[in-house]
């Protein structure tokens, strides 16, 4: 059995925990000894303590448990404190392969030392307090702190607790400790992920920064009002509060809350018209219905269906991984007969929704696919990076292959590339057809604009044979 005692000596609680339930052990008492606010576990060596005859396990943990009250109290001195306290830095160093690295950091300062010190002690102790002039700064930066007690401990009450840009920035920092949990921070596409990250916490703080006083403080009240003092009936206040007390209520990014709802139940016609494309999502439909995507529409709403060939699922599952939100099954397999040889692929098709029936009209009259004549407001570099990666191929430059389209539509396409992204771009001739070449040369120029959005195994795509990754995995067919 060990003692934990805090940073004023002052002993916070003995006990020894074992893994199993204790509900059932005659040692419950030890859970109501001195201060309930800070659990602290013992480790014993051996074979571990057996009550009432029942195994437990050898393995025991250090863990400090803080109440709600200590992790509500912290989540206030947070939402108080006048600037940001999660941050994303990212810091050159010629030691590292890219020559940049990514560092998590919570940082907090405040005069008062005791009110410090007993932050520090809320969140497990970690970190370290220095002084600064006439002020106190509590600092936490190690990996191992930021994953296994700041994340876990906002994470629990910070969901509810955190507010405004504190609250953003910390979902933030959880996306990029996450990010570098993967070893993301390693490689160009992840690095580029995690600046666009911190680039939203930045953008979000600037927003913040930007409204006055006046309405800083109306937004407060407002957010204090009850249901009924904003007008709310007697049946709407009923469901709001069924609502909040089950679901929650916090400050999101639009379209970065868009779950997967696969193996969900079939959705009724209101619920179908409810769902919107958002904005970040927007761009990876446009790109693929550019390319291999088909829309369809009978009787009811429209639907998506996007299919790849197999050696190319890896990309494939990154698309689906986008875009299951808008999906009730899984991919499936695909078999087609062509020239007596059998060609595997696998493909996915989305529900029958409204916002998809728009994308319909936008590119399909009377069945054929056109392109749209918005296509200069609807093109993103997302988009056109998924386009690339579906009907691209490298020669020298990027050629897309366009046989579908007519020729005032290419022309179309190729306006469009050059005023809105300065892509040096023609039209060729390939038999009958005719196809869009991009130049290496403007590519090599953009290349900045497209890597974040470029999936690893599509690379080659857009840099040449030589960037292809070896194939790791034994395809069906082949």
């Amino acid at each position: 059995i060990m003692t934990k005692y805090n940073i004023n000596g002052k002993l916070a609680a003995t006990y020894p925990y074992w893994r199993g339930n204790l509900n059932n052990s005659s040692y419950k008492s030890y859970l109501n000894i001195i201060n309930k606010r800070a659990l602290v576990s013992s480790s014993v060596q051996g074979k571990g303590f057996q009550p009432n005859g029942r195994d437990f396990s050898p393995y025991r943990y250090y863990t400090t448990r803080p109440s709600q009250v200590n992790q509500d109290w912290v989540s206030e001195v947070v939402n108080e404190y006048n600037s940001n306290c999660f941050y994303i830095s990212i810091y050159k160093s010629n030691k590292l392969k890219l020559g940049e690295g990514v560092t998590l950091v919570f940082y907090i300062s405040l005069k008062d030392e005791k009110l410090i010190k007993r932050l520090q002690l809320a969140l497990g102790g970690c970190g370290q307090i220095l002084k600064r002039n006439d002020s106190f700064i509590f600092r936490v930066q190690d990996s191992l702190s930021i994953n296994e007690k700041i994340i876990p401990f906002f994470n629990k009450s910070g969901a509810c607790g955190l507010q405004g840009i504190k609250l953003v920035a910390f979902e933030c920092l959880k996306k990029v400790a996450y990010l570098k949990s993967e070893g993301a921070h390693t490689t160009l596409e992840g690095l580029n992920r995690i600046k666009k990250i911190k680039r939203s916490t930045g953008l979000a703080s600037q927003a913040e920064s930007l409204r006055s006083p006046d309405e800083l403080c109306e937004a407060k009240c407002l957010s204090l009002r009850t249901p009924s003092e904003l007008g709310a009936t007697p049946w709407q206040q009923r469901t709001l509060a069924f609502f909040f007390a089950r679901v929650g209520f916090s400050l999101v990014l639009y379209g970065s809350n868009l779950s997967s709802t696969v193996g969900f139940l079939r959705y009724t016609s209101i619920e179908r018209a409810l769902i919107k494309i958002p904005t970040n999502k927007m761009s990876v439909f446009i790109g693929i219905i550019l390319s291999d995507a088909s829309l369809q529409k009978g009787r009811g709403d429209g639907r998506l269906q996007f299919k790849q060939k197999y050696n190319q699922f890896e990309y494939f599952y990154s698309v689906f991984f986008q875009l299951s939100h808008y999906c009730s099954k899984g991919p499936y397999v695909t078999k087609v007969i062509l020239h007596k040889k059998v060609h595997y692929g696998l493909a996915f098709t989305t529900r029958s929704l409204a916002c998809i029936t728009e994308l319909y009209h936008l590119f399909y009259i009377e069945g054929k696919k056109i392109i749209p004549q918005n296509l200069f407001d609807l093109l993103t570099w997302e988009a056109l990076v998924h386009w690339i990666s579906g009907d691209g191929a490298y020669n020298s430059g990027i050629t897309l292959q366009t046989q579908c389209f007519t020729v005032k539509e290419l022309v179309l396409i190729i306006n469009v590339l050059i005023l809105k992204f300065g892509l040096e771009c023609n039209i060729h001739k390939q038999d009958n057809y005719y196809v869009i070449y991009i130049k290496s040369k403007s590519i090599k120029n953009n290349l900045h604009n497209m890597l974040p959005y470029i999936h690893p195994t599509m690379l080659y795509k857009f840099r040449g044979p030589k960037y292809k990754l070896k194939y790791k995995y034994t395809t069906i067919g082949a």
